[in-house]
């Protein structure tokens, strides 16, 4: 079994949006480690962004989460789901147009940024508490336990 499993922490919705596979990409200001592609991580609920709705890009935002995600209240401080990255693209306005509709909704494409594509979404049915923290963190083993008993544990 593996004794060891980055955690990242997720504002929400857009953790509960990766778990029901509605965002494929995790749009960060910086890029992940190139020994992180290829690797399984898990995405942990964090915090729930506030002041999104002001737009009519926040009303297809809002009905896209009422599809994917009802009306249930999300889960905070779980992990949620666990990924693999499998690569990371620039966020250029080409990238973005490319991308599509839907992930120009759920992520802030603008120029400078970076795209991780994540594959290999296994979502928990019973969400794992755990702390996270800024930029990547061990999940500690009990959490690492419990996840992994519920994905078929190696990862």
């Amino acid at each position: 079994m593996r004794s060891r499993m980055l955690g990242i922490s997720v504002w929400q919705p857009w953790a509960s949006l990766i778990a029901a596979g509605a965002k494929r990409y995790e749009t960060r200001s910086w890029q992940p480690p190139a020994s992180l592609i290829g690797q399984r991580l898990a995405i942990c609920s964090s915090r729930t962004a506030e002041g999104l709705h002001d737009t009519a890009q926040d009303d297809a935002f809002n009905r896209l989460c009422l599809r994917r995600l009802g009306q249930r209240q999300l889960p905070m401080g779980r992990v949620v789901a666990v990924v693999t990255v499998e690569g990371c693209i620039a966020t250029t306005s080409r990238a973005a147009r490319r991308i599509g509709v839907r992930e120009r909704l759920v992520g802030d494409w603008s120029p400078g940024r970076y795209a991780w594509r994540l594959a290999d979404v296994q979502t928990l049915a019973a969400p794992v508490p755990v702390t996270g923290s800024q930029r990547f963190f061990y999940l500690p083993p009990r959490v690492l336990a419990r996840v992994l008993a519920q994905i078929g544990g190696e990862t």
